[in-house]
């Protein structure tokens, strides 16, 4: 069975490093705009310690950076599970094809993403819910354009279906 650990860095606002951040804080209410969850790579962005605190407080969108340990780690269920969860999109950010410190982590992650591109297609919610893109030694205003460009690929979808039920609190499926 694979795992993944998602890990997110303390913005130095009172967080405690390793716990999820929130975001409420200067984040536009919710449901008002698309909330991006922005799965970014180590390896690609490692050095962006201070990244969290830029992306509280983001107009038109909501986005939620979440480093991980490498985009290869990034299963088809977790991108599901984000979704189901309530996020409206979600953006991958790997290596560069051929810069991989994993070999191939970024071409795994990107034939997952299209898995489940076609998985929400067929379920009618919208394959442009998920995206991929690379970068290497970027700056946060490279993640935030990235989030804003999922986010305006969500904008017309309308918001997340599954959101509704993730505020109802529904009972969740089976699990496999």
């Amino acid at each position: 069975m694979n795992s993944i650990s998602i890990t997110t860095r303390d913005s130095g606002q009172g967080e405690e490093p390793g716990q999820p951040v929130d975001g409420q804080r200067g984040r536009p209410p919710a449901g008002r705009f698309p909330e991006i969850v922005l799965l970014y790579c180590r390896q690609a962005a490692e050095e962006w310690a201070g990244a969290l605190s830029a992306f509280e407080s983001v107009s038109g969108f909501a986005a939620r950076p979440v480093l991980v340990p490498c985009g290869a780690k990034v299963e088809v269920h977790h991108l599901l599970r984000i979704l189901e969860s309530g996020a409206d999109g979600v953006e991958v950010v790997t290596c560069p094809e051929g810069r991989c410190r994993s070999v191939a982590g970024n071409l795994a992650a990107a034939r997952r993403v299209e898995r489940a591109r076609r998985l929400l297609d067929a379920a009618g919610l919208g394959a442009d819910r998920l995206g991929i893109s690379s970068m290497e030694g970027g700056l946060t205003e490279d993640l935030i354009e990235r989030a804003a460009g999922r986010a305006a690929a969500v904008r017309p979808l309308g918001p997340n279906p599954m959101k509704a039920a993730a505020a109802a609190g529904a009972p969740e499926g089976r699990r496999s």
